[in-house]
């Protein structure tokens, strides 16, 4: 299928080759795309920052996209233009990232285009598989991110530390119902939660003899999520609130991130399943 394209989707194109792009890469996904090896070779990589000839990045990029149209004809230029973008989409599948293609289609869209067309139907299956991969992880990379974050600063901010860790165990549990199949719960706090996998999951299960040790740390994080509301709502109890102890937000800090980070590894490697 021929395409043809206007000079806004050339732009976008061009933007996106050197957003995801080294200065020691763009040459490869030029020689690859089927730019006139010619023009390749005048782009001097060896020479060092400074010395004459040097050509920075995006001297590079306009040489190259300024001379396709001189050394091609109007649809040869237009396929190694997308042929750049083939490359780099499969480059970047499994580090995919939504905002990241967002000016990429609308500068397709420009030509009448969309990144599956260009992709033909299995790359434009195998990109949205590796999205789709990433996308289901996001949830968790972002609760281990604010567990991680929140351990980091402990030692300053105990109380806060205790909120956040039990907030991030909430969610990855959240994610775990969602993700199995099973109707979150009317009461989507931390305790219903472990109440609905205990029951209607394979938890237990993955816990193998060590069943005994899952049930108490999942009861140590039902009294966790109580006392960490107790101490985050510190200034409506005034002289009756809870000062815990240095060594029981610890616990609490560590016992909490561990369950959470426990059962983000089962589902990510797909141990987790619901009961039949």
């Amino acid at each position: 299928m021929k395409f043809i394209l206007n000079p806004q989707t050339i732009g976008a194109i061009r933007r996106f080759v050197d957003d995801h792009t080294t200065r020691g890469g763009l040459k490869q996904v030029l020689m690859e795309a089927g730019v006139n090896p010619e023009r390749l070779a005048e782009l001097k990589m060896h020479i060092q920052m400074g010395a004459p000839g040097y050509m920075t990045k995006n001297a590079m990029l306009s040489h190259s996209f300024d001379t396709i149209p001189a050394d091609f004809s109007k649809e040869e230029s237009d396929q190694i233009y997308l042929n750049m973008v083939k490359i780099l989409v499969r480059q970047r599948g499994e580090h995919y990232q939504e905002d990241s293609f967002e000016e990429l289609e609308a500068g397709l869209t420009q030509s009448d285009l969309s990144l599956a067309q260009v992709m033909g139907e299995q790359g434009a299956l195998d990109f949205l598989e590796a999205a789709m991969k990433v996308n289901e992880q996001s949830g968790l990379r972002e609760s281990f991110d604010l567990i991680r974050k929140s351990i980091s600063r402990l030692a300053s901010d105990p109380e806060g530390t205790l909120t956040a860790v039990v907030s991030s165990t909430e969610s990855i549990c959240r994610e775990a119902i969602v993700r199995i199949g099973l109707e979150v719960p009317s009461k989507q706090q931390l305790p219903e939660y472990l109440v609905l996998l205990r029951k209607s999951s394979n938890l237990e299960e993955l816990c193998g003899d060590g069943r005994e040790i899952y049930s108490t740390i999942s009861t140590l994080a039902n009294n966790i999520y109580k006392q960490a509301h107790k101490t985050a709502d510190r200034h409506a109890q005034g002289d009756d609130a809870p000062d815990p102890t240095p060594f029981l937000v610890d616990l609490m800090i560590c016992s909490c991130a561990s369950l959470g980070i426990v059962i983000a590894n089962a589902l990510s490697r797909g141990d987790l399943k619901a009961k039949e």
